[in-house]
C-alpha cells in the first residue's frame, strides 16, 4: 500500500510542481511522509522563478530511480505522470483560470498563463505528441546533470552547517520538520521573504 501511495502521490506532486514551474527542488524540499505520500515543500520559487543553480525541470533523482526500479514500479510512475499531465492538459481552461486567481498576489495574470502555456505544451494540439514530450521528460528526469550537481552542492552546503552547529551551537535536540516558508515583511505593501523553519520537540 505504501509502494502505490509512492508512486501515485510522486507522480501528482512532480507533475503539478513542473506545471506551476515551482523550481528549486533539490532533495531537502521533497519529502515522504510514513504512509509512503511524497509531497513537495518550500514554494519560494515558483513560475520559473530558478535559483542560481537549479535542478532540471523535472527533478527526480537516480536514487528514486532506482528504489522504484527496484520494486518494478519505475514505468508505472512514469505512465501515470503521463496520465496525469493528460488530464491536467484536459481541464486546461480550468487550470489556467484557478492559477491566475490563486497566484494573482505574487505575479501578473500575463506571467502565470505564460508559463502555464509553456509548462502544458498548449502550442501541441496532438495529443499523442505531447504524451510522449512528458514521457520522454519524466524519463530523462534522472540523468539530468543539473540535477546531480544541485543536489551534491546542497547537501555539501547542509553538512557544512550541520557540522558547524555540532562544535559551535547549543545542543538542541533533532528536528521533528524543517523547510522554508513565506513570510510577509512589515508594513503595507511589504513583499514576502523565504524564512527557514525547524520544529524541535
Amino acid at each position: 500500500a505504501e509502494l502505490a501511495q509512492l508512486v501515485a502521490s510522486a507522480a501528482a506532486s512532480y507533475v503539478a510542481a513542473h506545471a506551476l514551474g515551482v523550481r528549486d527542488r533539490h532533495s531537502d524540499n521533497i519529502l515522504v511522509a510514513s504512509d509512503g505520500t511524497l509531497f513537495h515543500i518550500d514554494f519560494g520559487h515558483i513560475l520559473d522563478d530558478a535559483v542560481t543553480l537549479d535542478t532540471g525541470a523535472f527533478a527526480t533523482t537516480r536514487d528514486f530511480k532506482a528504489v522504484l526500479e527496484a520494486a518494478g514500479r519505475w514505468d508505472d510512475f512514469v505512465e501515470m505522470c503521463a496520465r496525469a499531465f493528460a488530464a491536467l492538459r484536459k481541464h486546461y481552461a480550468m487550470l489556467r483560470e484557478t492559477a491566475t486567481t490563486m497566484l494573482a498576489s505574487i505575479a501578473p495574470a500575463e506571467k502565470i498563463r505564460e508559463v502555464l502555456h509553456r509548462s502544458m505544451l498548449a502550442d501541441v494540439r496532438d495529443e499523442r505528441r505531447a504524451r510522449e514530450m512528458v514521457q520522454a521528460m519524466v524519463e530523462s528526469g534522472p540523468t539530468s546533470i543539473k540535477t546531480l550537481a544541485k543536489n551534491t552542492i546542497h547537501s555539501l552546503a547542509v553538512m557544512r552547517v550541520a557540522n558547524k552547529i555540532d562544535t559551535q551551537g547549543p545542543k538542541l535536540p533533532p528536528p521533528i520538520a524543517k523547510g522554508w516558508m513565506l513570510k510577509q515583511g512589515e508594513g503595507a505593501g511589504a513583499n514576502f521573504r523565504r524564512r527557514f523553519f525547524a520544529l524541535v520537540a
